[in-house]
């Protein structure tokens, strides 16, 4: 053993280095708490101040959304880009890639459609619906019950500050125009 450590000689020092031990888990202990506590605190604060951060940058982007939308022709030279550069950022109208569902009761009736439709291209071998298939062509299924295809459309700001994209459904946006 090193000369540093002291070994007990007797019963009563080794109770002594056990009572040592106790106290010194308990201060640990303390501590511990002290700066658990003390975290928690930090996170409500941050929580609080990061989310009215949050909203003054939802309601910028709600004004920012009602902007694009009156100047929509002109910023996109009708219709031509989607994406706008500013000196502070960009701006974007895009869709996204389209999603579609298919009624888990009616799965069956949708694949026995599809075969009797000559649709078959967008039924895996294994008699599932293919539905990415389906989002590359869904003229192709309209009218077919139990099949729904939906594409969102998003507004996206990404300042050059942060180079981080907000992004939002222009569907939402437009409601909190109103």
């Amino acid at each position: 053993m090193s000369d540093k450590i002291k070994i007990p000689r007797t019963k009563i020092e080794a109770d002594q280095l056990i009572g040592k031990i106790g106290k010194l888990q308990a201060r640990g202990t303390t501590i511990s708490r002290i700066a658990a506590t003390r975290l928690a605190e930090i996170e409500k604060e941050t929580k609080e101040r990061t989310s009215k951060i949050a909203g003054e940058i939802g309601t910028c982007l709600v004004a920012l959304f009602g902007f694009f939308s009156e100047h929509q022709k002109e910023l996109t030279e009708n219709g031509k880009i989607n994406r706008v550069f500013w000196p502070s950022g960009e701006t974007e109208i895009f869709s996204t890639v389209p999603k579609v569902t298919v009624s888990a009761k009616q799965e069956e009736r949708v694949i026995s459609l599809l075969k009797a439709s000559g649709l078959d291209r967008f039924v895996r071998i294994r008699e599932e619906v293919i539905k990415d298939a389906i989002g590359i062509e869904p003229e192709a299924v309209a009218g077919i019950e139990g099949i729904k295809v939906t594409r969102t459309e998003k507004f996206l700001v990404r300042p050059r500050a942060t180079s981080e994209a907000i992004t939002e459904s222009t569907r939402k946006l437009r409601k909190l125009l109103k």
